[in-house]
């Protein structure tokens, strides 16, 4: 059994006109609460056990969000957020996590 656990939820915000009714109430409003109002999607937030906020993908030099780690710069800021967030996970694991990003992103 994990001595450690998660939780990974979804909020859906900013869909069309059409699809208004798949956006999960109060989701907009918890997301700029945590800073991500102008981030853009994907937005990622991390809380711990209390729902504090400990981390967000702002992360470029610039304060911005990396949203889904594309360059090695992004996917660099999102290994970091990792190592703060996850401290279980190790550097090689970190690595592996990057690798696959930057894999990824290669075939775009």
């Amino acid at each position: 059994m994990f001595q450690d656990s998660f939780v990974l939820v979804k909020l859906v915000i900013q869909e069309s006109e059409p699809n208004k009714a798949l956006e999960n109430p109060g989701a907009a409003e918890m997301i700029a609460q945590w800073g991500g109002a102008k981030a853009g999607l994907p937005f990622l937030v991390f809380l711990n056990a209390r729902g504090e906020k400990i981390a967000d993908s702002n992360r470029t030099a610039k304060g911005t969000n990396i949203g889904c780690p594309a360059t090695p710069e992004e996917v660099e800021a999102f290994k970091q957020i990792l190592k703060e967030t996850a401290p279980r996970i190790t550097a090689e694991q970190r690595e592996k996590v990057g690798a696959r990003f930057l894999e990824l992103n290669k075939k775009k």
